[in-house]
Order: C-alpha cells, then structure tokens, then sequence
C-alpha cells in the first residue's frame, strides 16, 4: 500500500502570523499596554527623553567656550578630551549592562530609574570645579544615558503593534 504525505502548503504566512509566530510581544499585556488608546503618549515620552538625552550630552561642546566656564571649571584641550572620553567610555560600557537591567526591573521602572540618574548626573554639574569633579560628573551622566536607547526600544516593542514598530523607533531616535 502507497502511503501519500500531505503537500505542504506553498502559501506564505503573511505579516501578522509571521509576527505571531515570532514575538512574544504581539500579544497584549494584562496591563494595557497595545491596546490602541496609549501607544502615541508612550512614544512621545520615548521622543523627549531621547532629546534630552542628546541635549544633555552636547551642551557641554557650547559650555566649555562660555567664559564664566572657563573661569570656574578651566579645561585644557587634553583635560576636555578627557572627560569627554569619560563620558563616552561610561556610556558604553552601561549600554551594555542597562538592557538586562530594563529587562529585570521592566520598562517603566527602568525607564525611570535611567532618567532619574542622569538627570541627577545632570544636576551635579553646577558643582564641577575642575576637570576631575567634571570628568567623573560626565562619567555619571554617560551610565545613565546609555539606558535611553534599550528602554525605548523596548518600550515600543511592547507598546506598538508589529507593523508600526520602524515608524515608532525612527520618531523616538
């Protein structure tokens, strides 16, 4: 007897089975998020915070020529290119490190506690003296900037439907 096995099927999935198949986000959360109502607040929070964090991390280039700065923090081109480079190398380092901390404490909680950080870092900028106080200010505000891009791509994974996720992340970034 000659057995036949079912044809497979040459049908593509489309777009949403493909995206059910594969995302875990798909789906709606039991705290409401992708429901339709609040995904555009959500990414408007991402846009805004993403533009002080870009805000914040290019002041400093304007600062260092006003001469009221350069009188209270005196920076040589060496010393600046230093705590430029704390700042940086703070940033990448955290950018590793803040996603498994987003991914362990949720999206808003780590949202917040990013933005909390570095606007604290912020903060303590008016207290800068030197290049050491500014250095490690800097430092500061690198580690907690690096967790805007993982909390807001996260963010518009489990806010936004499969289909709109490129236009939501191209707005926020």
């Amino acid at each position: 007897e000659v057995h036949e096995f079912p044809r497979a099927s040459t049908r593509m999935p489309d777009d949403d089975e493909r995206n059910a198949m594969f995302s875990s986000s798909a789906q709606p959360s039991p705290q409401g998020l992708y429901d339709g109502r609040h995904e555009h607040d959500a990414c408007g929070v991402a846009f805004v915070a993403t533009l002080i964090n870009y805000l914040d991390r290019q002041v400093l280039s304007v600062v260092v020529t006003v001469p009221e700065f350069k009188a209270a923090v005196p920076l040589t081109e060496e010393t600046y290119g230093y705590v430029t480079a704390a700042f940086m190398l703070a940033y990448a380092v955290m950018n590793g490190l803040s996603g498994p901390f987003i991914d362990r404490v949720g999206t808003r909680i780590g949202y917040a506690a990013c933005m909390l950080w570095w606007s604290l870092a912020g903060i303590l900028h008016v207290f800068a003296r030197g290049a050491l106080s500014l250095g490690i200010f800097r430092f500061l505000l690198g580690a907690g900037e690096a967790g805007n891009w993982p909390a807001a791509a996260k963010l518009v994974g489990e806010w936004f439907p499969p289909k709109e996720r490129a236009l939501a992340s191209g707005i926020f970034n």
